[in-house]
C-alpha cells in the first residue's frame, strides 16, 4: 500500500506509520499464529522489538495492538504502547 500524499491528519482511517522504527537493523522476524490472535515481532539488533498483535474481536472486527519493547535485560520492558487500532 502506497503511503498517502496528504498530511497525517487526513490519512484514511486505520492507516498508521511507525516512523520510530526507520533505520533500525533487523535481526529477525517472528510470527505466532494462534486460534484467536496472531503476533508479528520484528526484533532489531539494538535489542528492541516492534510487535503487532492482531486480535479477532467478538463482533468479527480486528484489533491491532502495537508495542515497542526493550529485551536487553532479559525480560520485556515496554518502551511505547500505541493506541489500539480497531477495524
Amino acid at each position: 500500500m502506497k503511503r498517502p500524499d496528504q498530511p497525517p491528519n487526513q490519512w484514511p482511517k486505520g492507516y498508521t506509520v511507525f516512523s520510530q522504527m526507520k533505520g533500525r537493523a533487523v535481526e529477525r522476524i517472528e510470527l505466532y499464529a494462534g486460534t484467536d490472535s496472531h503476533v508479528i515481532s520484528i526484533c532489531f539488533q539494538d535489542q528492541t522489538d516492534f510487535t503487532v498483535k492482531i486480535d479477532l474481536m467478538i463482533d468479527a472486527r480486528l484489533g491491532f495492538v502495537t508495542v515497542q519493547s526493550d529485551r536487553s535485560t532479559g525480560d520485556q520492558q515496554v518502551l511505547k504502547l500505541w493506541p489500539t487500532i480497531e477495524e
